[in-house]
């Protein structure tokens, strides 16, 4: 895994980071990124990345609405700690232009013993 930090700056007190959530069992994932929104200007952190903290407010383990509250009454500066796997922090692999590498199968002709005789 690799551990993003990144300083937010908010539009305003009352406005929000421009992410949405999605929360499994204590975790909390950055689900979308508005591009004009504070997140999505700052650019360090992406669709998929797990939100850990914020503030110095652990969120692993919250329930979803109380990670919302948290979120609603950030001030405008805002320190984010999120965690990526690295299959997703690598950018540059592309799964589709991935060319399988193919052993050739080899065929014996001789039988095989599991058994001694």
């Amino acid at each position: 895994y690799e551990i993003v930090v990144t300083q937010v700056t908010k539009f305003s007190e009352s406005s929000g980071l421009g992410i949405s959530l999605e929360a499994t069992i204590g975790h909390h994932y950055i689900r979308s990124i508005l591009p004009e929104g504070p997140v999505g200007r700052n650019g360090k952190l992406y669709s998929g990345d797990e939100l850990l903290e914020v503030n110095g407010i652990p969120l692993l383990g919250q329930n979803h609405q109380d990670v919302v509250s948290i979120l609603k009454d950030l001030p405008i500066s805002v320190t984010m700690i999120c965690c990526r796997s690295n299959l997703k922090a690598n950018k540059e692999t592309d799964v589709d232009s991935m060319i399988p590498i193919e052993e050739p199968i080899q065929l014996t002709e001789e039988p095989l013993e599991f058994l001694p005789p």
